[in-house]
């Protein structure tokens, strides 16, 4: 998942179902950046979710690196 202020993107497997789980429509592709376009509160609840069918998730975005010593591994 990157999330970048503004918009996220979800991506990998399962992503778009769950997408669709928290949100109850389908998410917009975006075929340059290769994922799912959602908004960052969005993708908040995508993580949770995410984490509660025991997935592994891994943030990206600016800031995430410095800030962060897990390496986005929550």
């Amino acid at each position: 998942m990157v999330l970048d202020g503004y918009s996220s993107m979800v991506s990998g497997y399962g992503s778009r179902s769950l997408v669709e789980q928290v949100t109850g429509r389908a998410p917009a592709y975006s075929t340059i950046r290769r994922g799912h376009v959602v908004q960052e509160s969005t993708a908040r609840d995508v993580i949770a979710a995410a984490e509660a069918n025991g997935f592994e998730v891994v943030l990206t975005g600016p800031g995430l690196e410095a800030a962060d010593p897990g390496r986005g591994r929550w």
